[in-house]
């Protein structure tokens, strides 16, 4: 997986997974978190191990935005899909993933402001781009 880490203009953070590369450093940064944007990117690097789908062909061209709140222990407290996808089975699979990596136990090492700060977070999953070979 190939990962981007934005913080959006309304001080929600956007978390941006896509592509096919995999990594192996999800468990070892779940502590390893010092500041809010370490944090993020541990959080980011969970949720991506949770979506290798995303390297299937028949995720081509999708998108779907997932903003979900958390609780002071890094416990889901909501999510809900902001931009879907028209395939029902790549946002259905999107939400799962962030189930399955949450708790974010990186969100109880923030202070209360950084915490604050993202409490909410926009998970952008991306699929597969295709590539047009007449350019």
């Amino acid at each position: 997986m190939e990962f981007k880490f934005e913080q959006a203009i309304s001080s929600i953070y956007c978390l941006i997974i896509y592509g096919c590369k995999t990594t192996e450093q999800a468990a070892e940064n779940a502590l390893i978190c010092s500041d809010i944007k370490s944090c993020a990117e541990s959080i980011r690097l969970r949720v991506g191990e949770k979506s290798k789908w995303i390297c299937n062909q028949k995720s081509t061209d999708k998108l779907v935005v997932v903003r979900s709140t958390f609780s002071r222990t890094g416990e889901i407290i909501k999510s809900n899909i902001t931009t879907a996808s028209v395939d029902t089975e790549f946002n259905a699979a999107a939400i799962k993933a962030i189930k399955e990596a949450a708790p974010f136990i990186e969100l109880t090492l923030l202070n209360d402001k950084d915490f604050e700060e993202a409490s909410v977070i926009n998970f952008v999953f991306e699929g597969i781009k295709e590539v047009d070979n007449d350019k």
